[in-house]
């Protein structure tokens, strides 16, 4: 699934594909260090990046975006997989990065079935379900064998919008495609954790990895969160699927980033909880307090 993306061919580099092909006005606001590495300016994330996105996401965006190596764009693919896997591809109509026109020609030439999203070139940001829809869309074809050829079926409730030149075949949903309002627990059923009374003891039992690059080649794959809070440079891991619980923080405002990540690590979505741990007293906070002695300057009555 190629998502506001290019696709060169084999023995072809970013650079070849594009040759020809106008510069586009962002390009020339790079800012490139002295060992290579590229950055966008916050203007251009701005105005270019990412121009549907809220204030926040923004200004997320611009704290943490990482360098790239300009080199890359000369290195040349050794064998292009879309020659041997069917392929999907997402596009931002509004895309300022890579010209909707030059990926539906792209999209053509490799014989991907195109889906057309009113989004900028972050449509992976701007409107997930479109994008995780064509995803599992195209799991669930490839995986039944109805990949080759066709239009692109869509889960109901999308906001992906198939090419109009292709006009949508109605599917009924499967057990493995989610439609709109369902949960991965509603189509999947209970995790196979859970006892169930009366079940005869579990045979064939296969053991494989949950986390890492290598838990991604296998199913289930299981998720889990990281959790930052208050810009700390450090996160730490939860995969139990229970309630976030945070406690000891001091009076005062608090933010945590909760990130949504696959078994490499790699975030899949986020959200930001904004919140205030009120003062008990009108005196300062006590930091040596432990929440059940009194206010300083004030008896105590805990014994």
């Amino acid at each position: 699934v190629f998502v506001s993306a290019n696709a060169p061919d084999s023995g072809q580099s970013i650079n070849d594909l594009q040759a020809g092909q106008p510069a586009a006005p962002w390009a020339a606001t790079l800012i490139k260090d002295e060992a290579g590495n590229l950055t966008l300016p916050e203007s251009t994330i701005r105005n270019d990046f990412a121009p549907d996105l809220s204030q926040t996401e923004k200004e997320l965006i611009v704290a943490t975006q990482v360098p790239w190596f300009s080199g890359y764009l000369d290195d040349k693919v050794t064998h292009a997989a879309w020659h041997d896997k069917p392929s999907w591809w997402v596009m931002g109509e509004k895309d300022h990065m890579i010209a909707p026109s030059f990926q539906a020609a792209m999209a053509a030439r490799i014989g991907a079935k195109l889906i057309k999203v009113p989004t900028s070139h972050v449509v992976m940001l701007a409107d997930p379900k479109a994008v995780t829809a064509a995803i599992i869309t195209a799991a669930d074809q490839v995986q039944t064998g109805k990949s080759s050829g066709g239009p692109v079926v869509m889960p109901k409730g999308s906001n992906a919008n198939p090419d109009p030149a292709v006009p949508p075949t109605p599917e009924p949903p499967t057990e493995t495609s989610p439609t709109a309002g369902q949960t991965v627990r509603d189509v999947l059923g209970p995790v196979s954790v859970v006892p169930i009374t009366g079940e005869p003891p579990a045979e064939n039992v296969r053991i494989v990895p949950v986390f890492g690059p290598p838990a991604l080649a296998v199913s289930p794959r299981i998720g889990h969160i990281h959790v930052t809070v208050d810009d700390t440079p450090w996160h730490w891991l939860d995969a139990s699927g229970e309630p976030l619980v945070i406690t000891g923080l001091p009076a005062g405002p608090h933010k945590v980033l909760i990130e949504l990540v696959n078994a490499a690590h790699q975030t899949l979505d986020y959200g930001v909880v904004r919140f205030e741990v009120p003062y008990r007293s009108l005196t300062p906070n006590n930091p040596k307090a432990d929440g059940f002695r009194a206010a300083p300057g004030q008896p105590d009555k805990s014994h």
